[in-house]
């Protein structure tokens, strides 16, 4: 009995060096952020972000443990400690609640802040940085307005398509059939740009988005 409680004390003295280990390692490499910056990360509640972004986490004493979104596994094996940072046995990954965005996302420390809605106190980004930020902003716009449009005009087409066949099926002359020949040269389009919506790469996709939006 006493065994068991001592390897438990040592299991979890290990697991808080792990945690405090992560988080010196971090502040020290995060010197220019400024304090406000690093103070700002240490609040946010670390269980909720990981927990937002699809782990499922059980509370294991004054820990939390799941499985590692970083890397394949069926034995949990990442761990959320109380001091805000994580670690995982199972391939080292570890952190707080910037490197855990950043790792996601793949994505810069900056954009991590910004992600997280952190405003830097410290030093202001550098002219890079800020390339880097309004970069990212102006492609989120493009694939927000992109993904906007082709829900719209796979519905445009889809009526157009139904209509246009509604016409066909009318045909019972030949009088009838040359007051909407011109149903066949739109028809066509329509139909292949349709199948590009639905069964295209991201890169035709998106071709036909430049000809559409600026034709």
């Amino acid at each position: 009995m006493n065994h068991t409680t001592t390897t438990e004390k040592s299991n979890k003295n290990q697991a808080a060096e792990y945690g405090r280990a992560a988080l010196d390692t971090l502040t020290k490499a995060r010197g220019y952020a400024g304090q406000g910056t690093s103070e700002s990360i240490k609040r946010i509640d670390l269980v909720d972000l990981v927990q937002n972004h699809g782990v499922a986490l059980k509370k294991s004493g004054a820990r939390y443990i799941g499985r590692c979104p970083f890397h394949d596994e069926k034995t949990p094996s990442f761990f959320v400690y109380p001091n805000n940072t994580f670690y995982c046995f199972g391939c080292g990954a570890s952190g707080d609640a910037a490197t855990f965005i950043m790792k996601i996302y793949g994505c810069s420390f900056p954009e991590a802040l910004e992600r997280l809605g952190i405003r830097k106190t410290g030093k202001p980004f550098s002219p890079a940085q800020a390339r880097q930020i309004n970069k990212v902003k102006a492609k989120r716009a493009l694939v927000e307005s992109f993904r906007a449009w082709e829900a719209d005009y796979s519905t445009k087409l889809g009526k157009l398509i139904v209509a246009a066949y509604q016409c066909l099926f009318r045909i019972k002359t030949e009088d009838d059939r040359d007051k909407i020949a011109w149903v066949h040269s739109p028809l066509s389009v329509w139909e292949y740009h349709l199948g590009v919506l639905c069964y295209g790469s991201n890169e035709e996709k998106y071709q036909l988005f430049k000809a559409v939006s600026h034709g």
